[in-house]
């Protein structure tokens, strides 16, 4: 083969072999098994020891499919796709794993697709199945004597105690902000969730006026942080947080004005981004 344009570049072959493929078209070929040999019969085989030569390899390769574990899909993302008559059959029994990992990842790519319906059965398979959410991540207090002690003994940090209940959606939605931020504000702050529900947290409620939730209360060494946003109440958060980084925002706003004296700091969010509601004060 010569380079036409190039002179002396490329060598000459007087022969190239190239591979090259079968492509088999038959019916029932959806019974195949991957990775099998193929057998051509010749006019003078025996059809019979071809068979069981075939069955042989066959049994091979089922030999060194797992069945143990549960589920059709690998955990290898470079594993092939699973057929239906090819790595299960239809005895074969099928089982679904839905985690809480899952969900997240249904709803970050996929949330706009799904019809209320299918969200609906998202809802009712959590249910089924006993999924946990976001929150279990965080440690829950229901007693007052609880609250108590984490306010005393949590030094140099600020503590974000959460007062709602976990089948509450805007609380769900902090939740898992909350939990996804843990571990970032781990040096400068700690997080609780608080059970509004809770009879014995009724003092705490009724304290700050938690007529709202979620409703989120700021400590520093046992002193309470307040936060000017721009709303009537500056003892405590009402809402969730859109995004992440707003809590950690409005966090380190509290650690940095705690360690400068201050009792009151002003929000670092822009207003379009600090929820807005009704105020409803109990017992006026």
């Amino acid at each position: 083969m010569n380079e036409l344009r190039v002179k002396g570049t490329y060598q000459n072959h007087r022969a190239i072999k190239g591979a090259q493929g079968i492509k088999i078209t038959a019916s029932g070929l959806e019974h195949a098994i991957a990775d099998a040999a193929l057998y051509v019969v010749g006019p003078h085989d025996d059809l019979e020891e071809v068979k069981e030569t075939a069955m042989g390899d066959m049994k091979s390769v089922l030999s060194r499919i797992d069945k143990s574990g549960e589920g059709i899909v690998g955990t290898n993302p470079d594993e092939q796709q699973k057929m239906n008559g090819r790595h299960f059959g239809i005895e074969d029994e099928l089982v679904s794993h839905i985690s809480r990992r899952s969900i997240d990842a249904l709803k970050a790519n996929y949330q706009d697709e799904l019809s209320n319906d299918e969200w609906k059965l998202v809802v009712k398979l959590k249910k089924l199945f006993e999924i946990l959410k976001m929150s279990y991540l965080l440690k829950t207090l229901t007693k007052k004597q609880e609250v108590d002690s984490l306010i005393r003994s949590t030094i140099d940090k600020v503590l974000v105690l959460r007062f709602g209940r976990a089948s509450d959606t805007v609380c769900l939605l902090l939740d898992d902000v909350l939990a996804k931020t843990a571990r970032e504000v781990s040096n400068f702050a700690a997080i609780a969730l608080v059970d509004i529900d809770s009879e014995d947290i009724q003092v705490y409620a009724k304290y700050f006026d938690i007529t709202l939730i979620p409703s989120t209360v700021f400590f520093f060494n046992a002193h309470h942080m307040k936060m000017d946003s721009g709303t009537a109440d500056h003892t405590k958060w009402v809402g969730a947080f859109q995004q992440k980084q707003d809590f950690i925002d409005v966090v380190e706003a509290i650690f940095r004005g705690a360690m400068k004296g201050k009792l009151i700091v002003s929000c670092p969010l822009p207003p379009e981004r600090i929820p807005k509601y009704q105020l409803l004060y109990k017992d006026v």
